[in-house]
């Protein structure tokens, strides 16, 4: 992850996700909870799989994470295991 962003990640436990409708092919952004390690943003959808933003990532698998000012945009790994999303 960028050393800019990461930066912008401290003292945050929040974030701005914007992913791509996919129906309507239009950006859309929510804020979300998130937790970072080994240089990876994990995101956890409080719903689970039927969350929107969710599955429209699941469609695209692209996101653009924003904290304040700093943007990235990124490819995005799903894990659906349920023993890696426990860990």
């Amino acid at each position: 992850m960028a050393g800019e962003f990461s930066d912008a990640l401290r003292d945050r436990n929040e974030i701005t996700v914007t992913v791509t409708g996919r129906v309507s092919g239009r950006d859309i952004s929510h804020v979300v909870w998130f937790v970072t390690g080994d240089g990876t943003v994990r995101l956890l959808p409080v719903r689970g799989a039927d969350t929107g933003w969710f599955r429209n990532l699941r469609a695209s698998q692209r996101l653009r994470l924003s904290a304040g000012e700093t943007s990235v945009t990124v490819p995005a790994t799903i894990v659906t295991d349920p023993a890696r999303v426990g860990g």
